[in-house]
Order: C-alpha cells, then sequence, then structure tokens
C-alpha cells in the first residue's frame, strides 16, 4: 500500500475526507485539518484485539464491540476510535455519540498527547 497524497487546497470536508483512498496511516479529521498518525503497531492492535474479545464475551446481545471505526464527535469532526462498544447497528461507516456507550484508546508513544488529551476531551464534549 502506498501513502495518501494529501495535497489539498482550503479545510478539508466531511465528503473530502470519504473520498480518500484506504491506507494503513490513521487519518483522522479534525475542524476542517487532517491527523495523520501512522497504522498501530502489532502491539498496539493485540492489546485492542484482546480487549476487544474480553468485552465481546461479556456484553449483552444489543451491544456490539467493534475496533478502529469513524465516530463523529462533531461538525468536522471524525475520529477513529481504537475501540467502541455502540448499540448494535448493522453496517455503518460512522458511529454517532448518541449510539456509543464506551470508547477506549489504546495509548502508544507516537500518539500519547492526542489519546490522553485532545481524544478525551472530543469524547465527552460529544456526550
Amino acid at each position: 500500500m502506498t501513502a495518501v497524497a494529501l495535497d489539498h487546497a482550503g479545510p478539508w470536508t466531511e465528503a473530502d475526507y470519504h473520498a480518500l483512498p484506504e491506507t494503513r496511516e490513521r487519518i483522522e479529521l479534525l475542524d476542517g485539518s487532517l491527523l495523520v498518525t501512522p497504522a498501530p503497531s502489532s502491539d498496539h492492535q493485540q492489546i485492542a484485539r484482546r480487549l476487544a474479545n474480553l468485552l465481546e464475551s461479556a456484553a449483552p446481545d444489543e451491544l456490539e464491540i467493534v475496533e478502529a471505526v469513524n465516530l463523529r464527535v462533531g461538525p468536522s469532526k471524525l475520529l477513529i476510535a481504537d475501540l467502541l462498544i455502540s448499540r448494535r447497528l448493522g453496517a455503518t461507516a460512522v458511529y454517532q455519540p448518541e449510539d456509543v456507550v464506551l470508547v477506549a484508546e489504546v495509548v502508544s508513544p507516537s500518539t500519547t498527547t492526542t489519546d490522553r488529551l485532545i481524544k478525551p476531551q472530543l469524547y465527552a464534549a460529544a456526550g
């Protein structure tokens, strides 16, 4: 897979964001800007998977546990949650805050500030 070319004039919209090709990088939309981080390490992914497995084994049938999905936390704000629990929706490209029960981030050295300071505030503000 190749890196995504991010040559773009003006603020990014949600439509622009969804038009991006798939990539291993995590690309999130924050107030018209893109936040790009490298693909998670295998340790990061194993922690998220193990946590998801534990939560899924205990969750009632009306809830689903998903990893690395888009969560709209406001206008022009789409974050990729490492893990979330939501009401079972079926196929969806973007989760809405009102459907989410819990969000979890696995903190990595390259995303510590984002995972500990920025994302929790945005998740809380979105309800």
